[in-house]
């Protein structure tokens, strides 16, 4: 909720809003060496996280970036799928290759 207009007096749910977790840059061709520190800084939230998407009807969404001068490697091991699955996430990839 944020209140809008000139006067701030009109009260506006918001559509959309986020909570972003980031890595640093790391540097590997295979994505799946960036997803476990990804994991690990939701694991200690990741209770609270999933209780809140289910309550509020949310959406959880996984961004990677992938900015390198080769082909990356994509895969992801069991333990990011199982903790992407819990938080009904979806993947999304920007790819800059060349």
């Amino acid at each position: 909720m944020r209140c809008i207009g000139p006067n701030k007096n009109i009260e506006k749910i918001n559509e959309e809003s986020s909570l972003l977790y980031s890595t640093d840059y790391i540097k590997t061709v295979e994505v799946e060496h960036a997803m476990p520190k990804m994991i690990d800084m939701l694991k200690p939230n990741l209770k609270n996280i999933i209780s809140v998407i289910n309550q509020y009807k949310l959406h959880a969404k996984f961004c990677v970036v992938v900015d390198l001068p080769e082909k990356p490697i994509i895969y992801f091991s069991s333990d990011v799928i199982k903790a992407m699955a819990q938080l009904s996430a979806k993947i999304e990839f920007d790819m800059y290759i060349g």
